[in-house]
C-alpha cells in the first residue's frame, strides 16, 4: 500500500499528457509512496471530489493531493508538497490548500506556483 493518494477528479476520465508523465514517473520511482485514482464519469466535479474522500477516508493512506485535470505539475512540485506535511515537527501543516479564482479573474489575480513556495 502506498501513503500518499493522489487523485484526479475527471468529468470525462481524461487528464492531460504533462500531468499524466509526471505521474507515471513518480509511482514508478517511489510505488511504496504515492498511488494514483482517476475518478469521474459524474455529471458533477463536486460529487467526484466527495467520492474521492470517502475513498481516501477508508483506505490505509496518510495523506491525500487531489488535482484537477487542467493543472500542470512535476515530480518536484508535489514532493514539495507532500515533504512538507510529512515534516515530524511542530510547523508540519494539517492540511496544505489552494485558492483557484474563477475563470475570467485568473487573468487579473497575481499567480504563484507551487515552485515558488517558501521554505
Amino acid at each position: 500500500m502506498f501513503e500518499t493518494m493522489i487523485a484526479i477528479p475527471a468529468y470525462d476520465n481524461k487528464i492531460n499528457g504533462p500531468l499524466a508523465e509526471t505521474l507515471i514517473r513518480l509511482c514508478r520511482k517511489y510505488p511504496e509512496r504515492y498511488g494514483v485514482i482517476v475518478h469521474g464519469g459524474r455529471a458533477s466535479l463536486s460529487l467526484v471530489r466527495d467520492e474521492i474522500v470517502a475513498t481516501f477516508l477508508k483506505s490505509d493512506c496518510t495523506q491525500l493531493l487531489m488535482i484537477d485535470t487542467d493543472v500542470i505539475c512535476f515530480e518536484e512540485h508535489i514532493n514539495q508538497l507532500c515533504n512538507r506535511v510529512l515534516l515530524k515537527t511542530e510547523e508540519r501543516p494539517e492540511m496544505i490548500s489552494a485558492c483557484v479564482p474563477p475563470r475570467g479573474l485568473a487573468d487579473r489575480v497575481k499567480k504563484r506556483y507551487v515552485g515558488e513556495l517558501e521554505e
